[in-house]
């Protein structure tokens, strides 16, 4: 009888042992999943930053153009063309 409780003892005692050793490669592998994601995480939001350091001084540089140097946006509607003639791109290509 001591020896049949202890075989179950035993018995109980590996499949413990494999049970835990299973949940620890399973926590193992979860975290190192875990540890690659925040890593991608971190490089988009270092890429993120340096979008956002860039439209900032696309921003400054638009109000220093405004304010210090009295420029301003492009007003679409007065924009003008220029077409050139036939004649005038024929005797261009020729100089060339």
């Amino acid at each position: 009888m001591k020896i049949v409780c202890l075989l179950l003892a035993i018995v109980f005692s590996a499949l413990s042992l494999v049970q835990s050793r299973h949940n620890e490669r399973v926590i193992s592998a979860e975290t190192q999943r875990i540890l690659r994601e925040h890593h991608q995480i971190q490089i988009q939001l270092a890429n993120y930053e340096l979008i956002l350091s860039k439209l900032r001084d696309r921003e400054r540089i638009s109000v220093i153009a405004r304010n210090s140097l009295g420029m301003s946006e492009i007003d679409v509607d007065k924009i003008i063309y220029f077409n050139q003639r036939k004649e005038d791109k024929k005797s261009h290509e020729s100089q060339r």
